[in-house]
C-alpha cells in the first residue's frame, strides 16, 4: 500500500440551546465501501472501528455512513452494480454533521472505495457551501437536487441554497483519510464482458473530486500498490501545493481483506 499525505426543522430555541451546551468534540465520519457497513447491523468494519483507536480522553461522536448496496435486495443490485445511492449517502452525512456540529468541533472523514469518493465530495461541498445551521427537509432535498444537476455547486446554485438559511462558514476538515478511492461506477467486468462495465460509469464522479479542498488540513490516501484492473483504478489526490501534498510517501503492509 502507498500512503500519500498532504429532519425536520428544529426550533431556533432548541438549536440555540444545544449549541451552547458541551465542550468541543470530535466528529468522526466513517464512509464504508460497497456492500459494507449497513447502519442496521452492529457489525463493525475497518473504517467504522477506527474511532475506537482514538484516546478515550476525547469526546468522539461517530457518524457512520453505510456503503451503497446495503439496504434491501434492490439496493444490493443497483447500489452494487451502478453505485446508486452514493449521492444520497453524501447528503445524509452532511445532514448528520450539520445537526451535531458546534463551533470549535473538529471533523475527521475516513472512507473506503466509493465511501472514499463520498468523503472527498462531502469535503468539497462543505468548503463551497459551509454547514447549514437551521436546515429543514426542504433544504436537504434542494441540496440533493443541486448536487445532481451541478456537482460543482457553482455560484448561482450556491447562492440559491444559502438564501433564507444560516450557515457555519469556514468549517475545517482536520483530516481526510481515504483507502483506494473509486470514483467510477459499474461492476468490474473482465474479458469479453469488460465493455459492459462502462455503461454505468459517470465521468464527472472522478473529475469532481480530483483536488483536495482547501478546507482540508491533512489528507491521507492509502492505495493498493499492484492493482492493475482498470475498473478498480483509484482517483488520485491532487492539490494546489503539489510539493506539500506529496512530501510524505511511504509503503505500509496491511493485514486486511478489503472488498470493492
Amino acid at each position: 500500500m502507498v500512503i500519500l499525505s498532504h429532519l425536520p426543522r428544529q426550533s431556533k430555541y432548541a438549536r440555540h440551546k444545544r449549541e451552547k451546551q458541551g465542550s468541543p468534540k470530535l466528529l468522526f465520519v466513517a464512509f464504508d465501501g460497497t456492500w459494507h457497513g449497513s447502519v442496521k447491523s452492529s457489525k463493525e468494519t475497518v473504517v467504522s472501528s477506527l474511532p475506537d483507536l482514538i484516546s478515550k480522553g476525547e469526546e468522539v461522536r461517530k457518524i457512520r455512513v453505510n456503503g451503497v448496496g446495503t439496504d434491501n435486495l434492490t439496493d444490493k443490485i443497483l447500489g452494487g452494480l451502478g453505485g446508486w445511492g452514493t449521492r444520497r449517502n453524501v447528503i445524509t452525512a452532511y445532514r448528520n454533521i450539520a445537526d451535531d456540529y458546534n463551533k470549535g468541533d473538529r471533523i475527521i472523514f475516513c472512507g473506503y472505495s466509493r465511501g472514499a469518493w463520498a468523503a472527498r465530495y462531502l469535503a468539497m461541498i462543505i468548503e463551497c457551501l459551509g454547514l447549514v445551521r437551521d436546515g429543514d427537509t426542504e433544504f436537504f432535498k434542494r441540496l440533493y437536487d443541486a448536487c445532481k444537476k451541478d456537482p460543482y455547486l457553482t455560484k448561482a446554485n450556491k447562492d440559491d441554497l444559502r438564501r433564507n438559511y444560516k450557515f457555519w462558514d469556514d468549517v475545517q476538515i482536520d483530516a481526510l483519510c481515504c483507502f483506494d478511492t473509486v470514483g467510477s461506477l459499474g461492476i468490474p467486468l473482465f474479458g469479453i464482458a469488460k465493455p459492459l462495465s462502462y455503461l454505468h460509469r459517470s465521468k464527472y464522479k472522478t473529475k469532481v473530486i480530483d483536488h483536495i479542498p482547501n478546507n482540508v488540513k491533512y489528507a491521507f490516501h492509502a492505495l493498493a500498490l499492484h492493482e492493475t484492473r482498470s475498473p478498480y483504478s483509484p482517483t488520485y489526490m491532487c492539490g494546489h501545493n503539489v510539493h506539500q501534498v506529496f512530501s510524505v510517501i511511504g509503503m505500509v503492509w496491511y493485514e486486511l481483506v478489503l472488498v470493492w
